[in-house]
């Protein structure tokens, strides 16, 4: 059997750099980005830039300037690297809070997930032991919370029918 290796990190490095300049052409392409405006907006030379995007440079853009990049540019950039990994971005209207809105529902989606996992182990030998009882409340107790959070969301909506609703509800034993 043959034995796998790692390239040498100095292989792995200079194929990293290339794909970034690759793709952070690709970036200023599709977000029709000039160069040369780009480099001012982000307060670096034009020869510092043009090294960025060539792959057989030894620079690479940091990621700092990276953050600087204009908001197409930047954009573009996340998009390409999201499809790299098999992945697509999509546009949300300004007036959501994706984190609340997301956090509240991974937050009943877990509580959800531990309630079923703690009954399926409760009830594995047939029978519900006191401990295993209180587990389950507790693990409901847990989801009723989760869930009141949502049925909240549904009724300030209906109390203010046309107008997006955002609550500030937060797990409590959220670690944000």
């Amino acid at each position: 059997m043959t034995e796998l290796r790692p390239a040498p990190p100095s292989i792995d490095r200079i194929e990293r750099r290339r794909l970034i300049a690759r793709t952070l052409s690709k970036a200023l392409d599709r977000a029709e980005a000039v160069q040369a405006l780009v480099a001012a907006t982000i307060g670096t030379s034009e020869t510092r830039f043009r090294a960025w995007l060539d792959p057989d440079s030894e620079r690479s853009i940091a990621l700092a300037d990276v953050l600087a990049l204009p908001p197409a540019v930047r954009r573009a950039l996340t998009e390409l690297l999201a499809e790299s990994l098999g992945c697509v971005l999509a546009d949300q209207p300004a007036e959501v809070d994706a984190g609340d809105a997301y956090h509240q529902h991974a937050w009943a989606v877990r509580e959800s997930g531990e309630l079923l996992a703690a009954h399926a182990l409760a009830i594995a030998d047939g029978r519900v032991d006191a401990s295993e009882g209180a587990l389950l409340e507790r693990e409901a107790e847990d989801v009723i919370r989760a869930a009141s959070a949502i049925r909240e969301l549904g009724r300030a909506a209906q109390r203010a029918p046309g107008r997006l609703i955002r609550l500030e509800t937060r797990d409590p034993k959220a670690t944000r």
